[in-house]
């Protein structure tokens, strides 16, 4: 079953280049595909898609609405939705999730969304 994960941030603080980079220094070899990116954690393949607009803005207000990350939230127009092939085998690999989270978390100073357990986190800053 195909999942994701989301990182909402302000456009002009990422990009895919960007967001390649972070990635390589975390150690994953990523290269770029039609829809984006693509990193290989030794045979597991996270899909990160750059997405802009309206609607990634209002999913980034109703994420935010009523938690406290609502007033950094409501800055976001941009995401990296990060598609995951198998979340039960990416849960057992809970080192390597949480290293793609990280780095893109880095790369964007932006907010990580879990959608299987609502979870939304502060950027490192």
């Amino acid at each position: 079953m195909e999942s994701m994960f989301l990182v909402f941030f302000q456009q002009a603080n990422s990009s895919y280049e960007q967001a390649q980079q972070l990635l390589e220094q975390y150690g994953f070899s990523v290269r770029p595909t039609p829809e984006g990116l693509e990193a290989d954690a030794g045979g597991f393949f996270f899909q990160i898609v750059l997405q802009t607009g309206p609607n990634v803005a209002i999913a980034a207000k109703e994420i935010g609405r009523s938690t406290p990350h609502e007033a950094g939230m409501r800055l976001c127009d941009a995401q990296f939705k990060v598609l995951i092939e198998d979340l039960d085998e990416a849960l057992n690999e809970i080192n390597t999730l949480m290293e793609v989270q990280g780095a893109l978390q880095d790369a964007s100073k932006g907010y990580l969304f879990l959608p299987w357990n609502g979870s939304l986190s502060a950027p490192y800053l």
